[in-house]
């Protein structure tokens, strides 16, 4: 009841021996319906499709591991992937695997904007030459704002203001 607290609906009920009802079940039965529809949207999300790619695809540039994997399908973006792939490409440039990150960096210099400059910048400090180098060539051919690195140099850390020295040549 709106605007009763718990001891005054408590003290009601003892007042009054208000019986408790006996024919409730202590499990509401899932509704079919619901069920169909999960299974719809579970159906529905494996069919995806991320630009011209499954999601379901894409999905293993999340997983740790499977390097070689995540280096095939990276290359093949770089060839057939657009820009609405690259929020699943920006996890791989954090993978371990320095392979992985370079490919990444790749496809990121094919079909990336200057809105993922920052990201690569943090890899132009990487302690992998080639990575860093991947990076450097990667943030060149996107084409960078001059303003956008001297802003990375005054609010990053000392790592970061390495990279965008690195980066503005």
């Amino acid at each position: 009841l709106p605007g009763v607290s718990d001891k005054e609906a408590g003290d009601f009920i003892r007042k009054y021996r208000l019986p408790l009802p006996t024919d409730l079940p202590s499990e509401i039965p899932p509704d079919p319906r619901l069920t169909d529809l999960a299974q719809k949207a579970a159906k529905a999300q494996e069919v995806a499709m991320v630009g011209n790619i499954p999601a379901s695809k894409l999905d293993v540039l999340k997983s740790p591991g499977k390097v070689e994997e995540k280096v095939k399908l990276l290359s093949t973006l770089k060839v057939v992937g657009t820009k609405e792939v690259v929020p699943y490409i920006l996890p791989s440039l954090a993978d371990i695997s320095p392979k992985v990150k370079i490919e990444a960096i790749r496809v990121l210099s094919s079909i990336g904007s200057k809105r993922d400059v920052p990201d690569l910048l943090k890899l132009a400090g990487d302690p992998i030459q080639e990575v860093a180098y991947e990076a450097v060539e990667a943030v060149k051919k996107i084409g960078y704002d001059p303003s956008l690195i001297r802003k990375e140099f005054e609010e990053g850390d000392a790592e970061i203001k390495r990279s965008a020295v690195t980066a503005a040549g």
